[in-house]
């Protein structure tokens, strides 16, 4: 019996994130110029750094209400060769100033870093395979005008779940 896994030995919660993601800060691409991940040799946890052109842009953030935003890494691709996309999702209510905003970058690339409401950093998207804003999609509630909402989508096709971010975000001031 010395083999039983009992649940106490399990490394991960079970359970809904409470809250999900919280904030996102995004850099367009080319304001990167290289992630490194590095991973610990004693536990096999990845992290990643990111550093950032000089005279950039930098990250820009952006903070939601719990519920309205949140990261996924579903799996795409045929039996036998599946790989992990990077999903956030997120909805902007109503005619919220943002709104615009997130509609003039429909397909454009970037590094999302997202914080969820248990305080992990997340980076979503690679040089080698930025996240693209992709989704745009209006959804009315009729008679319930408190339902109308716009969900965005930013999708990276990097192949992994996203990766751990330790340092401090380099966030520049204003939308």
């Amino acid at each position: 019996m010395a083999n039983v896994i009992k649940l106490r030995d399990l490394r991960h919660q079970n359970g809904p994130i409470p809250g999900g993601v919280v904030k996102l800060y995004l850099a367009k691409d080319a304001d990167v110029t290289n992630m490194t991940i590095t991973t610990d040799p004693t536990t096999g946890a990845k992290s990643i750094d990111v550093d950032m052109t000089v005279g950039g842009d930098g990250f820009k953030e952006f903070e939601f209400e719990p519920g309205t935003c949140k990261l996924s890494h579903p799996t795409v691709g045929e039996d036998g060769s599946k790989s992990f996309e990077q999903l956030v999702d997120w909805v902007i209510a109503g005619d919220d100033d943002r709104l615009e905003l997130f509609n003039n970058m429909i397909n454009g690339r970037y590094i999302a870093i997202t914080d969820s409401a248990s305080g992990g950093l997340r980076v979503v998207g690679t040089k080698r395979a930025p996240a693209l804003l992709t989704t745009a999609t209006y959804d009315s509630g009729a008679d319930q005008p408190e339902r109308n909402a716009t969900t965005f989508q930013l999708k990276s096709r990097a192949g992994h779940y996203s990766i751990k971010y330790t340092g401090a975000v380099p966030v520049v001031a204003g939308p």
